[in-house]
């Protein structure tokens, strides 16, 4: 147990750096004006998600294990949109209309509303 977090830790602060590392380059090469690194980095990340996701379903692989430990260190730090996405894909595939309707835009405007709530806050500490 204590070598899987120690892999999650590592693999997260790679995923922190990569993450810092894409926002960069986006800035660098598109500018300001919009936020391409995080858009970047999150569907990057959805790819790099469903491949690992992929590699270890269906072809073997990797194990469950080292598959949790990327998708939680690496991925958890590079973007949580992939894992969100993830899920909200699995709700459409197994056709529970009502379910994913309910993720996308409960975590839309809950998340937009936790955002301004925590500004709010902010703006009062």
């Amino acid at each position: 147990m204590l070598l899987k977090l120690l892999l999650i830790g590592i693999l997260g602060g790679a995923g922190a750096l990569c993450r810092f590392w894409v926002g960069g380059l986006m800035r660098d090469w598109l500018g300001t004006s919009f936020p391409f690194g995080t858009m970047t980095a999150n569907v990057l990340g959805c790819l790099l998600f469903g491949i690992v996701w992929q590699l270890g379903e269906s072809r073997m692989l990797i194990s469950n294990e080292t598959r949790v430990i990327i998708l939680t260190g690496f991925m958890g730090a590079f973007t949580t949109f992939s894992t969100y996405t993830f899920e909200l894909s699995n709700y459409l595939r197994d056709s529970q209309w009502g379910l994913a309707a309910t993720y996308f835009f409960g975590s839309e405007a809950l998340g937009l509303g936790a955002i301004v709530l925590g500004i709010l806050i902010g703006r009062l500490l």
